[in-house]
């Protein structure tokens, strides 16, 4: 956060002395908060409530005293303070009673706390914070708290997620109090309420831990082995699945057919993603024989292709994905079917079948997008051997495409015509498209060749003569900072756009100093407004769109900065990225103000990250890209698969990178702490790096869709060309996710330089297989 604390001194130093006849202390307040002088604003808090206790209880400056206290370390005052406000307006109340609990909690005595936080609960606690109350609750009753404390609440108000965390909480006090009985009551019924968030994974670990579990009925041990498959734990979630269904009496079932092939699709993907094909193929076969609705049938039967592909077996593959389509041809599963089958028939040498199946894809209107995507698969696998004939008449398959995937090997397609200017202008026009797109970095390596170089120049002359702001900015991508020509053409761009009334507000973009903040001119009355304006941004969240709203960029980013500072990244890059959704698209990011991208592509725990990355030998910048992309850097992120951290880890595969680094990793909450996430995320990139030969776009989308998928993708490509593996990764997720990490590893290699070349090519030691 050095960058953004620098950025508010700089702000704090130009802002104008507040010259108002009674200007609100909390103006004064915020400016010191912003600059972290906790002391100095504890001092003036202090002050202004001895001057005018009156004006100060109504601004709510008792809780600010408190929060400072704390901040300053001092937590026996600061529980004191908080303890007096109990008195105070109810809202307000409430609020304190949290704070008081969780240092209550931090200072060794949880059975306090855990009555605290009770109280708050049973007396409605506030929704800003009622998630936070109840998570607390159940860590105070597991550290000593009171169990009884539960018992009225059946009573309590509570959204649906936290009574859920609350009676697993009882179903733990209930183990600790040997009530076996009741205990596994509860855990059964909130695994048959939902076996898809972290509650449901808790209570099957519960369940499986005792060694009753196998006298469990059939359906509670399938819901066990459903909730460690949707945790990514497939050799948990086997041994539960499969035993449940085993036990299953057919005439005695209390759900329909359909559910249960469900539960038997689920054990046959548990075993696909343990990488055991040949088993998982055979039991999708027997999921597809059963027959039942087409689509059912279909997707058996597209999982079972997928299963010999990925061992090795194309024939049986793309025979399996014929006969997937074959099962419900206008189904859901149709398009993907064709597509893969025409992958495997193309590689294998039978070019007539793959043409056979790119027009069946083009057989309907709604499938065009998965042709045009065949199509430019088919014209990169040609390019890239040289066959500009039949790549051309696969490119013209693709029109109406004008991504700058489609630009840049229209350009490919015109150098081997020995179209040379052509190449240019189609590079040219990807660049100004989007200059930080991967494939921009390759349309550069591309111009920088002896037999196009001299014609970019020439192309950079014409399109500076021309003088609009495309032609200008094309100018200058195509020759740089380093010539004249492209400083010429810089400089005069910005210009033109200095006068254009909707990219000017963007181009001096910044920050607005805490005087000048409308909450200041405002009547606060909801809690959100009021802690706002003390400088409680978590809480005041729910204001800040109002006081700070997207269209007003300076407010806007101001609000983004402050997040930022505040270790609020997530809301912090949300409202960035909203507002750079309203930059005029003809405004090149590289003329936005340094303080915006900055926020836009943030570097939190950067010596963390550099550090790991240098010791793993890995592109520093690739692997703040992943974390962006991954968690947005917020530590404290839980995925709807359960991956946790800002590296994003399900908790087998950070058990198994942690014990090839020798550490011991026994509770998945360990991978919140930054550090140890960002080892392990380091360690792991670094693994795959290494395991696909340096080939970093490799290494991203084997993190994303595992490393057998992203080998298979390698292996459809006929060279090294990091462009043709973009084009030949098959899940429109995966691409997606791999275009914006490199995108971002773009923007951090201008705004923080490119790292040595020894950061950015192998790493990593360990080669066992594994699924993220």
């Amino acid at each position: 956060m050095a960058t953004t604390r620098i950025l508010f001194s700089a702000l704090l130093l130009v802002a104008p002395a507040v010259a108002a006849a009674d200007p609100d202390p909390r103006i004064e307040l915020a400016q010191l908060q912003l600059a972290e002088r906790w002391q100095t604003a504890l001092d003036r808090t202090e002050e202004i409530l001895q001057q005018d206790p009156a004006l100060g209880e109504r601004l709510w400056l008792p809780y600010l005293r408190a929060d400072l206290l704390e901040r300053l370390g001092r937590l026996e005052e600061a529980n004191s303070r908080f303890a007096r406000l109990l008195a105070a307006e109810p809202e307000l109340a409430q609020f304190a009673r949290l704070r008081m609990a969780e240092l209550q909690e931090r200072m060794g005595h949880p059975e306090v706390a855990a009555g605290l936080v009770a109280t708050l609960l049973g007396r409605g606690a506030p929704r800003e914070i009622e998630s936070d109350a109840s998570e607390l609750l159940a860590r105070t009753l597991a550290a000593g708290g009171d169990c009884r404390l539960l018992g009225r609440m059946d009573s309590w108000q509570l959204e649906s997620a936290d009574r859920r965390t609350l009676r697993l909480a009882a179903a733990e006090c209930a183990l600790r109090h040997d009530e076996v009985e009741r205990a596994t009551e509860l855990l059964v019924d909130l695994l048959l309420e939902a076996t898809n968030d972290l509650v449901a994974r808790q209570a099957a670990d519960r369940l499986a831990a005792r060694p009753s579990h196998e006298r469990l009925p059939a359906e509670a041990r399938i819901a066990v082995g459903l909730a460690f498959h949707h945790n990514r734990e497939f050799d948990r979630a086997i041994a539960h699945l499969e035993a449940g269904l085993g036990r299953l009496d057919p005439e005695r079932l209390t759900f329909d057919a359909e559910r249960l092939a469900e539960y038997r699709y689920a054990a046959a993907r548990a075993r696909f993603w343990l990488g055991e094909y040949d088993l998982a193929a055979a039991m999708f076969r027997r999921l597809a024989e059963a027959g039942g609705p087409a689509d059912t049938v279909a997707r058996a039967l597209y999982q079972q292709a997928r299963c010999h592909e990925l061992a090795g077996d194309w024939a049986e593959a793309a025979a399996a994905f014929r006969r997937a389509y074959g099962a419900d041809p206008t189904g859901d599963w149709a398009a993907a079917a064709l597509f893969s089958g025409l992958r495997l028939e193309f590689r294998r040498g039978r070019e007539d079948a793959a043409a056979e199946l790119l027009a069946s894809l083009d057989s309907r209107f709604t499938w065009r997008a998965v042709a045009r995507r065949a199509a430019l698969f088919l014209a990169s696998s040609d390019i890239v051997r040289g066959r500009a004939d039949r790549a051309a008449v696969w490119l013209r398959r693709s029109s109406g495409d004008d991504t700058e995937e489609f630009l840049y090997w229209r350009g490919r397609l015109a150098e081997l015509a020995g179209d040379g200017s052509a190449a240019v202008r189609l590079y040219a026009e990807l660049l100004v498209r989007d200059a930080y797109d991967p494939l921009a970095e390759a349309a550069r390596e591309r111009l920088a060749r002896p037999e196009l170089a001299p014609l970019a120049e020439a192309t950079a002359q014409q399109l500076a003569a021309i003088g609009t702001v495309q032609g200008l900015y094309g100018a200058w991508l195509l020759v740089g900072d380093d010539s004249a020509l492209g400083q010429r053409a810089r400089d005069r761009l910005r210009r033109e756009l200095l006068g254009d009334r909707r990219a000017r507000p963007f181009l001096e973009l910044r920050t607005v100093a805490p005087p000048q903040w409308p909450l200041w001119r405002a009547v606060l009355v909801r809690p959100s407004e009021r802690f706002l304006a003390l400088g409680q941004w978590e809480l005041g969240r729910a204001a800040i769109s109002e006081y700070f709203p997207w269209n007003d960029p300076r407010l806007a980013l101001t609000a983004s900065t402050v997040l930022a500072q505040r270790d609020l990244p997530r809301r912090s890059l949300y409202i960035a990225e909203v507002l750079a959704q309203r930059v005029p698209s003809y405004l090149p990011p590289a003329l936005l103000p340094n303080p915006f991208r900055v926020i836009l592509y943030p570097y939190p725990y950067r010596a963390l990250i550099v550090g790991e990355a240098e010791a793993r030998g890995i592109d520093r910048h690739l692997l703040a890209s992943v974390i962006r992309e991954e968690s947005r850097f917020d530590a404290g992120a839980v995925s709807v698969v359960s991956a946790r951290g800002l590296t994003q880890f399900v908790y087998p595969t950070a058990r198994q990178v942690a014990g090839d680094l020798g550490v011991r990793l026994d509770d998945p909450t360990a991978l919140h702490d930054p550090a140890l996430s960002i080892r392990l995320g380091a360690a792991y990139l670094a693994e795959l790096t290494e395991r696909f030969d340096g080939r970093q776009e490799a290494a991203v989308t084997a993190y994303n869709a595992g490393p057998d998928q992203a080998r298979l993708w390698t292996s459809y490509c006929y060279g090294r060309e990091p462009a043709e593996y973009l084009s030949k990764v098959g899940f429109e997720e995966t691409r997606r996710y791999l275009d914006k990490v490199l995108t971002s590893r773009s923007h951090y290699r201008q705004l923080y330089g490119v790292p040595r070349p020894e950061e950015s090519t192998t790493g990593g030691s360990s080669s066992r297989s594994r699924s993220r």
